[in-house]
């Protein structure tokens, strides 16, 4: 795991970032900027960053970092799933919520 991959702001106010300042931040990185262009509703945009921003500060990587891990994972290994599926486990998420973690997540990866 590259330094670069773990760039990220772990400044634990971050997780109550105001929107401006997580939409500052994803595009900040080219796959934040791929995917949250691809976005069509600003409500999309503010719920899908929070969680964005969530699990990158969670697990140490960057938008960048997260596909490349994903790019460089060997066959049959699925290491982002894994990250995900741990980080809703350790999260005492609402079922509701562990949805739309999964589909921001999925939404992130579908527009890289």
């Amino acid at each position: 795991m590259t330094h670069a991959m773990k760039n990220v702001n772990n400044d634990p106010k971050s997780n109550t970032s105001t929107f401006e300042e997580r939409e500052q931040w994803i595009l900040s990185f080219e796959a934040g900027r791929i995917w949250y262009n691809k976005l069509r509703s600003i409500h999309t945009k503010r719920v899908y960053s929070a969680h964005l921003r969530r699990l990158c500060n969670w697990s140490g990587f960057n938008p960048d970092g997260l596909v490349k891990l994903k790019q460089e994972a060997p066959p049959n290994k699925h290491p982002v799933e894994a990250l995900l599926e741990n980080f809703i486990a350790k999260k005492p998420f609402k079922p509701t919520i562990m949805n739309a973690v999964r589909n921001a997540v999925v939404a992130f990866f579908v527009g890289n």
